[in-house]
Parts: C-alpha cells; sequence; structure tokens
C-alpha cells in the first residue's frame, strides 16, 4: 500500500473528496493536510477500496473525531445498490445514473429502504439531469439540502422543480419522526402504565376565537369559573381545529404523579398546515428567558385546576380566550416562579394560528416585569485576553474595544503567554501606557485555563469578561447588553452573538452532547436567519455559551473555583465552567443583542499534532465521566434533534 500527501489548502470540501493525486490506485491511502471550509480539524486520511468492481467506498478519518464514510456510487446495477442500502451507513457525495430509463426503479427502491438522505440526493439528480437534458454525474454536500416534505415519489418525478424549489421541507424525515415517536409512546406505555388512574384525569377546553381576531387581549370574555365545575385534574385550552394524541392522559398521569411540584406542563407539538416550514416544535426544558421573549410553548400545555383556582383568587376569573393558557404559563411561571415541566413527545397537534409575539409581549407587560438590570451604577468590567504573538489580530480587537464600545468603564487585562516577536513586544509596551490597560506576564505553557485564572486574581472589577484576542466588536453597546443579563441575580454567564467574518452564525448559545462534547448552536446559519423556534432572534438560556466572549460576576467565578486548569487546560474548560454555574441554579442566558466578529483559533490553531490529540481526548472523557448526564440529554435542548449537528434538525435515526 502507498501513502501519498495532498497539499489541498485552498480547496472546499467538495473539491477535496473527488481530488486524488496521480498514480493513486486501490487501496492506497491519501493523507489530505488542509483546512477547508466547513471542516473544523486541519488533518484527516482517506481510503479507499474496491468493492464488486462497482463501487468506490472512500473512508475518511478526522483525526480526534469519529469517522464518516462517503460512497460514490456508479448505479448500472440496481440490484447492488438495493444490497448496499440496507448494509451500509453513509451519506451520499455523488451518484452517476448511466441510462434514464432506469431512474423509475432506482429512485423506487431507494425510496422503500427509508434512507431519506439518499432519496433526497438521488431526486436532486434527477432534477438537475432533467433540467440540463442529459445524463451526467453531479457532486453534492449534503448538509446544504434539506428532505422533501410529504411529496409522492411519482408526483415528483412529474414535476420535480415544484417540489425541489428551495430545498425548503423536512416532509419525510417528519413523517418518520411522528412513527418514531409512536413507537417511543408505546414503549414508554408498557413501562409506565401499570396502576395508573386516569379517570377524570384531563378535560379538554376548547375556545372560540374572539371577534377582535388572535391579537386581541384586552376583552375579558372568557370565565374561568368554568372549569372548576368538574372533577378534572387537567385543563389544556385548545381551538376547535386543535387535537392531542390519544395517549395524552396516560402520558401526563404518569409525568405528574412521578413529579408532583410541576402543575403545568407542555408537551411538542406540530402543526395542522403540513406544508409549513416549520411543521414541528421540538421544545426545550422551561428556558424562562425565552419564554419571556416569545411564547414558543403555544397551547400545547396542560393546566392544574390549583393553577387555575389560584389565578382567580388573585387575578379574578375573567381572561381573554385568545390567551388563556398563555396568561396562566406567564402568571405561574414568572409572577409566582413556579416549576413547570416539559413532556419531549408530540401529543398535540395545532391550528397554525396563535397570539403573536406582540401579544405575548403585552400580556408580559402587563403581568410581568422583567428585571432588566440598568447600567447607571456602572460596574467596573474586567476584560481578560490571553495572548501571544498574533499582533495583527490582537490590535484588531483592542483597537475595535476601545474606539466602538460606548460603555467605558472597564479595564483591559492583555495577558502576555510569552511571546517573541519583538513587534509585539514593542506594541504591548505601548498599550500599557492607557490609563485602564494593564499588560501582565505569563511566561509559562499554554493553559487557558490557568492563564485567565491568574488574570481573575488581579482583575479590580465586579464583572470578569473572558474575551478571546481574535474577536472584534460589531455592536457598540455590546457591554450594555450583556449587563443587563450578568446583573440580574439570577443570571450567571452570558454570551453574545459571534459571526465568521463571511457574516455566519459561529456562537449562538451552546449545545451539550452534539459532536463529541458540545457544539455551537446555529453555526454556519446565516446572521439575519430566525433559526430553530426563533431562537436565534431572541435571548434564551443555554446550559453553556462559549469563553470566547463571556461576561459573569467575579464573586460567581470565584465561587465555583473559576476554569478547570487541572484536567482541562485547552478544551471544553467553559462548557464545564457554564456548567458549574448552572449546577448552582444560576441561569446561563445567550443575548442576540451583543454581536461581535470571532476569527476563530486563529492564534492557538487546530488539534492536528499526536501531542494535541492526546491531551484533546483526555479532555473529552473527562468531560463525558463528570457531565455524562447533561451531555447526554441537554435540558435546553431537546432529545429528538440531532447529536451530530448543530442545524437543529431531527435525530438521524429517525
Amino acid at each position: 500500500m502507498s501513502v501519498f500527501k495532498a497539499n489541498c489548502q485552498k480547496m472546499k470540501p467538495s473539491t477535496i473528496l473527488t481530488f486524488l493525486p496521480k498514480n493513486t490506485a486501490i487501496g492506497d491511502t491519501v493523507v489530505y493536510e488542509c483546512q477547508p471550509e466547513n471542516i473544523s480539524l486541519n488533518c484527516f486520511k482517506l481510503s479507499f477500496f474496491e468493492s464488486d468492481n462497482k463501487i468506490n467506498i472512500l473512508k475518511v478519518i478526522f483525526l480526534g473525531r469519529q469517522s464518516y464514510e462517503i460512497i460514490t456510487y456508479q448505479l448500472d446495477d440496481v440490484q447492488l445498490l438495493k444490497r448496499l442500502i440496507f448494509k451500509v451507513d453513509f451519506e451520499v457525495k455523488m451518484i452517476e445514473v448511466h441510462s434514464s430509463e432506469m431512474v423509475s426503479q432506482i429512485a423506487l427502491n431507494v425510496f422503500k429502504s427509508n434512507r431519506y438522505k439518499i432519496f433526497t440526493s438521488l431526486l436532486q439528480n434527477i432534477y438537475e439531469q432533467s433540467r440540463q437534458e442529459k445524463i451526467s454525474s453531479f457532486g453534492f454536500i449534503l448538509d446544504k439540502l434539506k428532505s422533501l416534505y410529504h411529496v409522492g415519489l411519482f408526483n415528483f418525478l412529474k414535476s420535480p422543480q415544484k417540489y425541489l424549489e428551495g430545498f425548503s421541507y423536512e416532509g419525510e424525515i417528519y413523517l418518520n419522526l411522528l412513527q418514531h415517536q409512536q413507537r417511543n409512546i408505546k414503549k414508554f406505555l408498557k413501562k409506565s402504565s401499570k396502576n395508573l388512574d386516569v379517570s377524570d384525569t384531563l378535560r379538554i377546553v376548547f375556545i372560540e376565537e374572539s371577534p377582535q381576531g388572535a391579537t386581541a387581549i384586552e376583552s375579558f370574555d372568557y370565565d374561568l369559573t368554568k372549569c372548576l365545575l368538574d372533577n378534572h385534574q387537567w385543563f389544556i385550552f385548545l381551538k376547535n381545529e386543535d387535537s392531542i394524541n390519544s395517549h395524552f392522559a396516560l402520558i401526563l398521569t404518569h409525568y405528574s404523579s412521578a413529579s408532583e411540584e410541576e402543575k403545568i406542563w407542555y408537551v411538542d407539538h406540530d402543526e395542522s398546515k403540513l406544508n409549513s416550514t416549520n411543521h414541528h416544535a421540538l421544545k426545550p426544558d422551561w428556558n424562562q428567558e425565552l419564554f419571556i421573549s416569545t411564547n414558543y410553548i403555544s397551547r400545547a400545555c396542560v393546566i392544574h385546576r390549583d393553577v387555575v383556582s389560584a389565578f382567580i383568587k388573585k387575578m379574578g376569573s375573567s381572561v381573554c380566550q385568545n390567551t388563556v393558557s398563555d396568561e396562566l404559563l406567564i402568571w405561574w411561571g414568572l409572577v409566582q416562579k413556579q416549576r413547570i415541566g416539559h413532556i419531549p413527545f408530540i401529543l398535540s397537534r395545532l391550528k397554525k394560528t396563535t397570539c403573536s409575539d406582540l401579544t405575548h409581549q403585552n400580556l408580559i407587560k402587563r403581568y410581568y416585569q422583567s428585571k432588566v438590570y440598568q447600567t447607571d451604577n456602572n460596574p467596573l468590567v474586567s476584560l481578560i485576553i490571553p495572548t501571544r504573538d498574533g499582533l495583527g489580530i490582537l490590535k484588531q480587537c483592542i483597537s475595535s474595544i476601545i474606539k466602538l464600545s460606548t460603555y467605558k468603564h472597564y479595564e483591559i487585562i492583555i495577558v502576555d503567554n510569552d511571546s517573541q516577536q519583538p513587534a509585539t513586544k514593542a506594541y504591548l509596551r505601548r498599550i500599557q501606557r492607557l490609563n485602564n490597560v494593564t499588560v501582565i506576564s505569563y511566561p509559562h505553557p499554554f493553559n487557558y485555563s490557568a492563564i485567565n485564572n491568574f488574570a481573575v486574581k488581579q482583575a479590580k472589577g465586579e464583572v470578569i469578561g473572558l474575551i478571546n484576542n481574535d474577536i472584534e466588536v460589531i455592536t457598540p453597546t455590546w457591554l450594555e447588553k450583556m449587563l443587563q443579563y450578568v446583573m440580574r441575580e439570577d443570571v450567571g454567564c452570558v454570551g453574545a452573538k459571534l459571526l465568521y467574518p463571511d457574516m455566519r452564525i459561529q456562537h449562538a448559545g451552546v449545545i451539550c452532547g452534539v459532536g463529541n462534547v458540545a457544539a455551537h448552536a446555529h453555526r454556519f446559519f446565516d446572521k439575519n436567519a430566525s433559526g430553530y423556534l426563533n431562537r436565534l432572534n431572541y435571548a434564551g438560556e443555554y446550559s453553556a455559551v462559549t469563553a470566547a466572549c463571556l461576561l459573569v460576576r467575579k464573586e460567581l467565578y470565584q465561587q465555583v473555583g473559576g476554569l478547570d486548569e487541572t484536567h482541562l487546560t485547552v478544551a471544553y474548560n467553559d462548557v464545564d465552567f457554564c456548567l458549574k454555574v448552572r449546577q448552582l441554579g444560576y441561569r446561563n442566558i445567550y443575548t442576540p443583542k451583543a454581536v461581535l466578529f470571532h476569527h476563530e483559533s486563529i492564534s492557538r490553531g487546530k488539534e492536528d499534532t499526536p501531542k494535541k490529540l492526546k491531551r484533546y481526548r483526555s479532555e473529552v472523557k473527562y468531560m463525558w465521566n463528570k457531565w455524562g448526564d447533561v451531555l447526554n440529554n441537554d435540558p435546553m435542548y431537546n432529545p429528538n434533534l440531532t447529536r451530530t449537528k448543530e442545524d437543529f434538525s431531527l435525530r438521524d435515526d429517525f
């Protein structure tokens, strides 16, 4: 076997996966040293071998990551394709159809196999061929595609452009999700339904639309005392076209029996208009900050009679029938600060007419005024910026903070981790002449946790800001927007919306358990995208936020012992820190109103050497040993969503 090296620094993934050096043959291994866009590590191996003289299977090994198989098919053997669909787990990068009359047979075999990613890629290939009116081969990058939505195969073949326009639907995977949910419900009921009394458990209260329309909240046209006339313990307020799963009452009884503290439970739901691009709502557990911004729960919630009784005593019995559930949720969860539970099953189908965000905000103002900290007291913020040379990005970072930030009561602490370049040393000598800039020396091996802990001990500020040296300010009021949250007594860490230089999302909160340990929510989305459940547009809770730009009160930083400089010297120390803060009962918040550039890891580089990989693997192992429960089930995520991507798509095993 021969080994070839290929220099592919400027190649895109779509090119690199089809590029082979000259003289390579079946069984050779090609090692690519590159930094293609959308691939976080810069070294991977690609090996290939022959199968039945028909198919080349290329296995890509990302160093330090899991393996992925990319397969190139020559589809001139329908039976061979049919066999492989059931044997191999793969992503399709290219499909070559050599005869147009075989298209229907191949598509039908793939469709019957339930491998929807392959089906989608094949259909796109067919569409491209019909558009160009010739047979040829095409490459695909699957993460730029979405599945088709509830499209019959033959309807598609008649009019492919109609169904592929924009690639905006997920219907085939969605239908699989519903089937998966039904299987899970049956398994759940087998384990939990014994000795559960569901008599008089749940009453469905159908609410007519007010004459004033869905946005009216000033008319008190529903009397809550009607709910208390019988013996039902739980109520769900629905519109006439809404429906619930037949097992709803039984599942509710199980959850409420296991945890009697929650008097309101909400469930995942889908929408009755199945041609909607957001046809399912797979929700996080109770996310107070997100709920303040938008009613992500909608009407898919059940409310105990104790809540109704308490509301009547405090607020009276009259409410607007358009917003019954929303008003009770706001009053119980925000005003009374009571626990609200989440059942991660799709148990409700709702008509897509719920109260608007404007209506929700009006209700928030009526019942609850969130404690937004005003920056009049001007707490001192200590911005800690570690660096080692990298003069260009450091100057950009410091300059943007000084020139653009409208909040001026801060100090900058630059931690020099043994810079060697004369120009860097000269700049550090000059910059520390400014009154609010200090340069301290840390002449030891790189240890991100130890560097920041060292600087925090010397910080004078009431608030600590962990800032990477490759951060660049965009929003002048970024500090004010983050301080509004970090100074609230119930808030721990606050993270910002970070963008790549090409204006795509780099960070908008951290999802635990995605990838090896954790990943950035909505990474690579457009900066103007709304995200899943509008989570890019609104402040909300995440289990963690990145330390590339993180604010936290100094007393809290010290209370949890700072960053772990023993076990997590480079990777995941910020996730560990946030989880320690959250463990104490504080909420970690992402705010989209503080926007900065993040020129990601320019100075430190990638995990691309045996020594770095050994250290990285030990950090991954440590995180799973310590935080396995959270990584397996992030409460600010949903168990039905993907564990391999950052786009909130449905799990691959659906």
